[in-house]
């Protein structure tokens, strides 16, 4: 056999600075964010992913995020305007133009953005804003550039466009600071406001005193599902000379909404004007070639989007609030990152320099992608000097925190207002737009590693989503969403705690994993039948040992053996709860344990075909036999034989085996042949049992050896298309799909065979 070699040979020493206190990460001097290359990973389209990235200015966990866009969709900017590997695609060296910079809150591409809006500099010679509607086409016509021009790091972002006009982003948390730049100073600046599409059901609103100090509303923009209801994203903006502390004002304002211009009402009473609509655009032309907006965000309202515009991108002498300049403002989003980036450090003596530092690269990349998400829904009444939220606390009795001065409206309710007519807040921290299938055996147990203080308050929040939605999120945008498969929250809490991350009340923590595997969602509007919350077809799972695959479509089977999953992880809390006597009884903890991994042994056992062999096929064209997957069961026959479901392939060169989708998300048999990564013995055992093999080291390697060496060929037909089987392909690793989730960690079980050694093969290292 011969195993396919994809990198250069490399060794890394990693080391941990891990601190468990401070949740703005270490204090270093060294840079490790020049490492960081947010341009990698964009040139990204939903027919062929390179990463499905986008460039972003952010800080580790925000809440706002700067991205330039070059549409409205969901994939705003892509590096070129199409890649080789996609259908049709003539010329992949052409790239489309800036149509602005968003405010974004988009989780990734495929749930889509909500609550953004962006701004757009154009020339003020230009006739676009002052006598005609601006367009998403007509303000493409100043954004061209070429990426000669464009610089991209964690922190900043700048781009000169042909025209000569020079814009750069940097953000806070919760604010964003742009500054642009005409090359002659006799040129004037015209800047695009776009809330957004709202939608029929939503609107956008903007208001100004009429002295012009400051501008401010919200938009209701986005997806609806995961939106609470009457969901505002608000906004407060005001405008500097350049890189000054000194204000300016727009000269004329124009509003125009859903493409017709409107007058903004007067208020006579506060001096202030307002416009609402379904779309606005707002067009501020400026008397100067420099202009820079400093912009807050808020979930709870504008005087809050001021509040932390102000704390977060200035300072208060006196009776005088002065923003920082931008270069400051850079400086200190810098140094936010590397105090995370500074918790691994590489060494490597082996390569050259030049080499090593492109592995930094890779690797710190990598690093701030997974410190991006999930995102920080939390705001508060009193900052720190440095610009961070004061997160002083007293601590309960229960192991739960009551926070000073954090708070959060809960994206699990719908806004509503207090008795005294304030909007109704929370108390403590609450993250969203990440969904845990996508990162529960990865990046979790990585951050308890390396980020145990963060992680912990990741949690804290999780047990907030849970007593204000009540269920644990399977994947938050912000709210509840129906989205992948599992209730994998549960595998997310019980490793931490395992790991010894247990900062919060674990009593609840416990008790709600335990919900998901025990409680019917069917009865609750918030889950949808257990689409967006707790377990699918509950019922029928209950009844039969898994889910058939007629009951949940195509993904009874990758939902099935997710619950398997989640069961075994909370069977290894109450082990682990056993250990320190929380709450239950032991014998109670122990009942729970043994009831756990009942239930996971049930749906795995049914679930796995061990008597029907299946054609598998090398590159070559060569086929061999193998059994022993997990296949997606429709019921049992008279006799009490399975009855498998979906096997069935249009390609007369392949088996059932390389069929997509019927039963599971996102792969087929061959990217769930492994999925029992909690017990890898057992499952050797029954690979060993089903291919008459005594060794069952030796048929777990057999049976991997055929994984990485298969042909990488597919049916997704019940896709239609699906990029990620086209990727795998593109890969050339067999049926491994290191480009998509249910492949991940498979190579890992070769530590339990006789050649532990074999991923060096498929790594190069």
């Amino acid at each position: 056999m011969k195993l396919k070699k994809v990198c250069s040979t490399l060794s890394i020493a990693i080391s941990l600075c891990v601190s468990g206190h401070a949740f703005s990460g270490t204090t270093t001097t060294q840079d490790f964010s020049k490492y960081v290359n947010p341009m990698i990973g964009t040139d990204s389209h939903g027919n062929f992913s390179h990463g499905n990235k986008l460039p972003y200015v952010a800080t580790p966990m925000p809440m706002t995020l700067l991205s330039p866009q070059m549409n409205t969709g969901s994939w705003y900017y892509a590096y070129s305007s199409c890649t080789k590997q996609e259908p049709n695609c003539v010329d992949d060296t052409i790239v489309n133009p800036i149509t602005g910079f968003r405010f974004s809150h988009e989780p990734s591409p495929w749930i889509g953005d909500y609550g953004y809006f962006s701004l757009m500099p154009i020339p003020a010679s230009s006739k676009v804003g002052e006598d005609t509607y601006p367009s998403n086409d007509n303000v493409a016509a100043y954004g061209s550039f070429e990426h000669a021009n464009e610089f991209s790091h964690p922190y900043e972002y700048q781009i000169t466009f042909a025209n000569g006009l020079k814009s750069q982003m940097t953000s806070s948390r919760r604010a964003g600071y742009l500054r642009f730049t005409m090359p002659d100073p006799g040129q004037k600046i015209r800047l695009i406001f776009d809330l957004q599409d709202a939608g029929s059901q939503r609107q956008d609103q903007i208001s100004w005193p009429s002295n012009l100090s400051d501008f401010f509303g919200y938009t209701q923009d986005g997806n609806q599902e995961g939106l609470p209801s009457d969901f505002k994203a608000f906004f407060n903006m005001r405008f500097y000379q350049g890189d000054s502390t000194r204000e300016i004002h727009p000269t004329e304002i124009k509003v125009w909404d859903s493409g017709t211009s409107v007058e903004p009402e007067f208020n006579s009473k506060d001096q202030s004007y307002q416009a609402t609509g379904n779309h606005l655009i707002v067009a501020f032309t400026f008397d100067t070639n420099e202009v820079s907006a400093l912009v807050g965000n808020s979930y709870i309202s504008s005087s809050q989007a001021k509040f932390n515009l102000e704390h977060e991108m200035g300072k208060t002498e006196g009776d005088s609030w002065q923003p920082h300049r931008f270069s400051d403002q850079v400086a200190l989003s810098k140094a936010d990152w590397n105090r995370y980036l500074s918790r691994v450090q590489l060494e490597s003596p082996n390569v050259s320099q030049a080499t090593f530092d492109q592995e930094r690269a890779v690797y710190y990349t990598g690093l701030y992608r997974t410190l991006i998400n999930p995102h920080a829904w939390f705001e508060c009444s009193q900052y720190t000097a440095n610009g961070q939220c004061d997160t002083s606390a007293s601590k309960n009795a229960d192991g739960s925190y009551t926070y000073n001065y954090l708070f959060h409206r809960s994206p699990y309710q719908a806004y509503q207002d207090d008795a005294a007519g304030q909007p109704l807040v929370h108390n403590g921290y609450i993250f969203t737009d990440e969904g845990t299938w996508d990162v529960y055996r990865t990046k979790y147990p990585f951050y308890s590693l390396v980020f145990p203080d963060v992680e912990n308050k990741l949690i804290q929040g999780q047990l907030n989503v849970y007593r204000e939605g009540g269920w644990l999120s399977q994947w938050s945008s912000p709210g509840y969403r129906n989205s992948m498969t599992g209730t994998h929250s549960d595998c997310v809490i019980a490793d931490a705690y395992l790991r010894g991350v247990r900062d919060y009340d674990v009593s609840t923590a416990f008790a709600a994993i335990l919900k998901d595997a025990q409680q019917d969602p069917a009865g609750d509007a918030q889950c949808a039948n257990g689409s967006k919350c707790g377990r699918t077809d509950f019922e029928t799972l209950q009844a039969h040992g898994y889910i058939p695959g007629s009951s949940s479509g195509s993904e009874a089977t990758g939902n099935s053996l997710d619950y398997a999953y989640d069961d075994v992880c909370i069977a290894n809390m109450a082990d682990g709860l056993i250990r320190e006597s929380h709450g239950l009884a032991k014998n109670s903890y122990r009942q729970l344990a043994k009831q756990m991994r009942d239930e996971s042994s049930r749906i795995t056992g049914n679930l796995f075909d061990a008597d029907n062999p299946y054609k598998v096929t090398d590159p070559d064209g060569s086929t061999d036999t193998l059994r022993g997957f997990f296949h997606t069961r429709e019921g049992s026959s008279q006799d009490g034989q399975p009855i498998w479901y979906g096997l069935t392939t249009s390609n007369p060169n392949l088996s059932g085996l390389y069929v997509w989708r019927n039963g599971y998300n996102e792969g087929s048999a061959w990217q769930f042949m492994f999925y029992m990564p909690y017990d890898v013995p057992k499952l050797a055992t029954l690979f060993a049992k089903a291919n008459g093999i005594s060794d069952p080291k030796a048929a777990l390697e057999a049976q991997l050896d055929k994984l990485f060496t298969s042909t990488s060929d597919y049916d997704a037909t019940a896709y239609g298309y699906i990029h990620e089987a086209k990727e795998m392909t593109y890969l050339g690793l067999g049926q491994y799909g290191f480009n998509d989730q249910p492949s991940w960690g498979n190579e890992y079980q070769y530590n339990y065979t006789h050649a532990p050694g074999k991923p060096s093969a498929l790594s190069g290292i």
